[in-house]
């Protein structure tokens, strides 16, 4: 049986430089109290999925520019031999 896994995404608009750019905090935590592997797949508005791979903190990030206006991302973490996968909630973003 897996360790239930828990996924989170912030998604943070950078200011000061170009318009529209955001970055992607992921963080999973594990209960087996290991240190999470894997992946993250990062969506943005039911668009193109980006694999993001976790680090050994058990964080990613993820830079890219979106139009002005209200976003929702979600992110997946693929589990391990541990570990299960976890998905966010659709987490809103708005860009300024």
């Amino acid at each position: 049986m897996l360790i239930t896994s828990g996924t989170t995404v912030k998604a943070t608009q950078v200011t000061g430089t170009t318009p529209g750019k955001v970055v992607f905090g992921v963080q999973v935590k594990v209960a087996s109290g290991a240190i999470a592997t894997g992946t993250v797949t990062l969506t943005v508005d039911g668009g193109v999925p980006v694999v993001l791979t976790v680090k050994s903190n058990g964080r990613c990030s993820y830079t890219h520019h979106y139009k002005v206006g209200s976003h929702t991302a979600v992110a997946s973490y693929s589990g391990n031999s541990v570990d299960a996968g976890s998905t966010t909630l659709p987490v809103p973003f708005s860009v300024s």
